[in-house]
């Protein structure tokens, strides 16, 4: 179990890197690459995506969800925002 959630936590942390480098103005989405495709495919192939354990002792551990999706600095400037990975929720390509 410990394997499985380290494991999906590393995926996800290495598709999101690229994605967090990038600055606001140049993170316009572009298709995947055949390479990016398969990667995806790879890793979907991979994992029990149809296991609910995991995805239910996270819902168990959620204590609260902000209300904004969006973190500020002091002056305004958006340090994270969280609607940036919406994309996450659709199919993959």
């Amino acid at each position: 179990m410990r394997q499985i959630i380290l494991t999906r936590t590393s995926l996800v942390a290495l598709f999101t890197a690229g994605w967090l480098a990038a600055s606001p103005a140049a993170a316009q989405p572009s298709p995947a690459s055949e390479a990016t495709k398969e990667a995806q495919r790879a890793v979907a192939a991979a994992l029990d995506l149809d296991a609910q354990e995991d995805f239910e002792l996270v819902r168990r551990g959620l204590i609260a969800r902000p209300d904004s999706l969006i973190i500020k600095d002091e002056e305004g400037r958006v340090v994270w925002d969280m609607t940036r990975f919406s994309w996450v929720k659709d199919a993959p390509p």
